[in-house]
């Protein structure tokens, strides 16, 4: 393969929350480089990423499709964590971590 040629994959993405997004994204210690109301950008493992808030999908310039599903699949599960992390917050719920996609909460 050509180096000058770009290979552009896509996945949707449902956050809601872009603040809660933001902070998904910096718990898996990546810088984001760019953010507005339509998109966040940063480089994952020196490629760029770009998420695209208005039509939810995440687009990893330099990707293969295998690649980015694996990304999306992750940054879902930290983007969930943190989730749930400001709900039993503003609950005032106890939250305890039961294993990697697993959680409890209960209320004091």
């Amino acid at each position: 393969m050509p180096c000058y040629q770009i290979i552009t994959c896509s996945v949707e993405f449902k956050a809601q929350n872009l603040l809660l997004l933001k902070k998904a994204i910096e718990s898996l210690s990546i810088k984001i480089q760019s953010s507005n109301r339509n998109s966040i950008s940063f480089y994952n493992v020196g490629r760029l990423v770009t998420i695209n808030t208005e039509t939810q999908q995440i687009l990893g310039s330099g990707m293969n499709e295998k690649e980015l599903i694996s990304f999306s699949n992750t940054l879902k599960r930290f983007y969930s964590e943190v989730v749930i992390s400001e709900v039993a917050a503003k609950q005032k719920w106890i939250t305890k971590k039961l294993s990697d996609r697993k959680f409890q909460l209960v209320k004091y």
